[in-house]
């Protein structure tokens, strides 16, 4: 998610904003049970603390909480970024992103208006789905972190949201008994993990489309038209 971000800012903000500029990426250990990742950005445009901390840096600087340590110097020739990480928490992934293998598809559906349920017990990606729902005009329902606390919300109505983003795991439960509750009086969801979800969970509801964390804008944006679309269809007509 850390690198996401940075790569985010360097293609708006930083060095991959103008011709020329770079990104130099290294690893290396501290020591038996941690590594350090730098990103180290090249450019010969002027280069300038921000004066205030939008949501990305924000993220940047909270994002590891205690399973690590972000810092960010913002030298004259690029951004300079450390992570230091705990080492049994790194896994090296070479899979392409579907996203960016193949032409995003396209669905003409609005989002705007639609009620979305949001489980998620780790406040940083709860504040990326709230800052990409609000961009949509989304009415975000949450987020909740436990299961209890979305059941309850869910119970206030027969139909209290339109489309849900749950969470796999969270921390000593699953969202199992929100997502078969949602089954019940027919909201659609999709599923979201960071680490390898939970595969009987996901056997039970097979077809339910699964996100990894954390899910990219367009990503997020295509499954929920594609779940509000589908719900439409499947509507009964009077």
């Amino acid at each position: 998610m850390v690198v996401h971000e940075l790569m985010t800012n360097a293609v708006k903000h930083g060095a991959l904003s103008s011709a020329g500029g770079r990104v130099l990426i290294s690893s290396a250990r501290l020591d038996s049970e941690h590594v350090r990742l730098e990103w180290h950005e090249l450019t010969s445009a002027p280069v300038a603390t921000p004066t205030r901390s939008g949501f990305g840096s924000m993220l940047l600087e909270r994002a590891m909480g205690d399973r690590g340590q972000v810092s960010l110097d913002f030298r004259p020739g690029g951004l300079v970024c450390l992570i230091d990480l705990v080492a049994s928490d790194v896994t090296l992934d070479l899979e392409v992103p579907a996203s960016a293998a193949a032409p995003a598809r396209r669905i003409k559906i609005d989002l705007r208006g639609a009620r979305v349920l949001v489980l998620e017990d780790e406040p940083l990606i709860s504040m990326s789905y709230e800052s990409m729902l609000a961009k949509w005009e989304v009415e975000v329902v949450g987020p909740f972190t436990s299961c209890a606390q979305a059941l309850a919300a869910i119970g206030a109505s027969d139909r209290p949201v339109d489309v849900a983003i749950l969470d796999v795991n969270l921390g000593k439960e699953s969202s199992d008994a929100v997502a078969s509750r949602l089954q019940q009086i027919g909201v659609p969801f999709l599923f979201t993990t960071g680490y390898g979800g939970d595969a009987g969970l996901e056997t039970r509801y097979a077809g339910v489309q699964v996100l990894t964390k954390p899910a990219m804008p367009e990503d997020l944006e295509l499954a929920l038209k594609q779940l509000l679309a589908d719900a439409r269809v499947a509507e009964p007509v009077c």
